[in-house]
């Protein structure tokens, strides 16, 4: 199934680094935008299956962003995208029909958008990070700083939007080497996923950073 993916983020090379690997796994990225009425106005033009929106989406907290979109484009199915360490959030739940979250991994996430664009619902509680059975550990507080310099121009690469093949090419690095490093950031920063470590770069402005 061709699955066409709408991303409204309030954090713009974070989005991009999302929809490069949604792109890498065989979805159809539309485009990546952070002006809600922008996205309303592409959605009416291009109707994508799916509409992917950052918890920060505008400067608003993204279910309020959420509630916006489906006024504009009604039928539109929408997906939130959630940190856990937010808890349960207010706003306009009801007009979402499933929600991501950051610390779940690449293929739960395409899972949620594929089984949405199908025309189904997926909205678990969201419970904070550190809470309820199974649940990851949180972020290491002090994890940025424990990252060698070579681990931060990494980070700062993939938040940029690069693939682990374009950071390796670009650093002269094997692939396997490259995926090391990456392993290492996941660790230090106490994460799971890509897609974590990529909104702790953004929020700590690695995204904006050199390489």
């Amino acid at each position: 199934m061709d699955v066409r993916v709408l991303i409204v983020a309030g954090r713009p090379l974070a989005g991009q680094a999302l929809g490069r690997a949604l792109a890498d796994a065989g979805l159809r990225v539309l485009d990546v935008l952070d002006d809600p009425q922008e996205a309303g106005r592409v959605a009416h033009e291009a109707r994508p299956d799916v509409i992917l929106v950052d918890e920060a989406a505008g400067g608003r907290w993204g279910w309020d962003v959420g509630g916006e979109l489906a006024r504009l484009v009604p039928g539109a199915r929408l997906i939130a995208l959630v940190e856990p360490s937010s808890g349960q959030p207010a706003g306009d739940r009801a007009v979402f029909h499933g929600h991501v979250r950051t610390d779940q991994g690449l293929a739960p996430a395409i899972a949620t958008i594929r089984a949405v664009a199908a025309g189904r619902i997926v909205l678990p509680p969201i419970e904070p990070s550190g809470r309820g059975r199974g649940a990851r550990r949180r972020p290491a507080a002090d994890g940025v700083r424990r990252l060698s310099p070579r681990e931060r121009q990494i980070l700062s690469l993939l938040a940029q939007g690069k693939s682990g093949r374009a950071i390796a090419e670009d650093l002269g690095l094997s692939a396997n080497t490259v995926r090391s490093h990456v392993q290492s950031i996941l660790a230090k920063l106490g994460v799971g996923s890509r897609l974590e470590a990529v909104a702790i770069a953004s929020r700590r402005g690695l995204d904006r950073a050199a390489p």
